[in-house]
């Protein structure tokens, strides 16, 4: 039988991904291995994610079975495997009174996956802007009219998206 080929690359456990060109440092990612349960149940903002990828089933408003499964690269080179994908409904907060119903789309499904990733490539791509902030005040998620989509505070050095809650 051949193996399905790659296509999501992310990096994960205390593996180091980086991106060079000239050896120019463009984009690193760093995901802790942890054992503590928010970690997992978390949304980390990714720079070196292809793509949404999420690891409870039960968080899908959306999900239907993938043709083939897909292949997802993790840092240190091992592979876990998504076979479905759909959409996922999150409510964003920030400190105050803000709060913003946003849908995720084409999201993987990867139960292995030790933490829930959003890619800021895919945001992008929808026509979101995420800028992080200067001094390590985290990160904020603008949609093409600068309107206020989320924002995101530093744990254990990932940029962790505040959501007041994801629909079971």
């Amino acid at each position: 039988m051949e193996e399905p080929r790659v296509y999501a690359h992310i990096a994960d456990s205390t593996v180091l991904a980086c991106t060079t060109l000239d050896s120019t440092v463009l984009a690193c990612t760093t995901l802790v291995a942890t054992k503590n349960p928010d970690y997992r149940h978390a949304y980390h903002l990714d720079s070196g994610a292809t793509d949404h990828i999420a690891n409870d089933r039960r968080a899908f408003s959306r999900i239907r079975r993938l043709a083939s499964p897909i292949g997802i690269r993790l840092g240190d080179d091992k592979i876990i495997w998504a076979y479905e994908i759909g959409a996922i409904e999150l409510e964003t907060c920030d400190n105050g009174s803000n709060f913003r119903n946003i849908t995720l789309t084409n999201v993987l499904y990867a139960k292995d996956l030790g933490t829930n990733l959003i890619s800021t490539r895919r945001l992008g791509l929808k026509g979101c802007e995420t800028r992080l902030l200067s001094f390590d005040r985290g990160a904020r998620i603008i949609d093409r009219e600068g309107k206020w989509l989320g924002e995101a505070v530093i744990r254990e050095g990932m940029y962790r998206l505040r959501i007041s809650g994801v629909p079971s």
